[in-house]
């Protein structure tokens, strides 16, 4: 489950980052539009919704202490992709959800 929270807070930190529009036009280039209102609210959300995972593992107050470090890894990875590869970001939102969805489905499955 550690999984699925880790891979939902990196797809919500990668569109929090394409709602600013400096990191957007680092990832799309210079000349694109710029993102969509929604985009920071799916983002809030799919950080919002990374908590879930983490209280599934442990009690309230450990899932926080969990649900602390996931962020703190989700960013870094953010931060490194963006600061190195920021191309790749272009499809780590849909395949950050759609593993987290899989190892979700394969953890229920497992127990």
């Amino acid at each position: 489950m550690t999984i699925v929270a880790s891979l939902l807070a990196f797809a919500g930190l990668v569109l929090l980052a394409l709602s600013m529009p400096r990191h957007h036009a680092r990832v799309f280039g210079a000349g694109s539009p710029p993102s969509a209102p929604w985009v920071k609210v799916a983002g809030w959300l799919l950080l919002t919704l990374s908590f879930a995972p983490c209280l599934v593992i442990a009690a309230f107050s450990l899932a926080i202490l969990r649900w602390f470090g996931v962020l703190t890894f989700a960013a870094l990875a953010v931060v490194l992709l963006m600061s190195y590869r920021p191309t790749l970001l272009r499809h780590a939102v849909s395949a950050g959800v759609a593993s987290a969805v899989l190892a979700g489905v394969a953890a229920f499955l497992v127990k």
